[in-house]
């Protein structure tokens, strides 16, 4: 009688049926990244702070709809900021101000967010703004200390520890 090794076709098996539950693992998982909530911040603009009139002028952004859903901002969006006089984290609250802060997919929306005055407000460093919406996570805008451009998170933690450390403080 002929002995007959199956053992090469069952191990065929097994990596044909891995194949086939990757490419649906991996399929599904781009219907989940496609599918999942986020918005994002194309522009930032922040306000400039009259100190006369003791008042802040509103801060602008367009946020957009990644996602196939429709979704929508909260109303409050925060602030945080290192205050180099008193050498604490401050925080604030901007209002937006429009009643419709829906965002459509794929249609960019600009928005207003005023805050109260504070004189805290003018000496901020190290500045984050938090925008969340209804449905996903919320997007943090970090910005340059004196030109309202944005920066990456490893480039404001270096800069917070070298202030931290050595008294640095920031002149672009």
């Amino acid at each position: 009688m002929i002995a007959v090794d199956y053992s090469k076709w069952v191990q065929l098996g097994y990596k044909i049926l891995t194949f086939i539950v990757t490419i649906g693992g991996i399929t599904y998982l781009i219907e989940l990244m496609r599918k999942r909530a986020r918005i994002e911040i194309n522009s930032f603009d922040e306000g400039l702070i009259n100190f006369s009139s003791q008042s802040v002028t509103p801060i602008r952004f367009e946020a957009e709809n990644l996602a196939d859903s429709p979704n929508s901002l909260r109303s409050v969006i925060q602030l945080s900021g290192f205050d180099p006089v008193r050498r604490t984290w401050c925080k604030f609250e901007y209002t937006i101000n429009s009643g419709n802060r829906s965002l459509a997919p794929r249609n960019p929306t600009s928005f207003d967010a005023l805050a109260q005055y504070d004189e805290r407000l003018i000496l901020l460093l190290f500045k984050t703004y938090i925008v969340r919406p209804t449905k996903g996570r919320p997007k943090r805008v970090r910005v340059s200390f004196s030109r309202s451009r944005r920066i990456s998170l490893v480039r404001f933690a270096v800069a917070f520890v070298r202030y931290r450390l050595f008294g640095w403080i920031p002149q672009e």
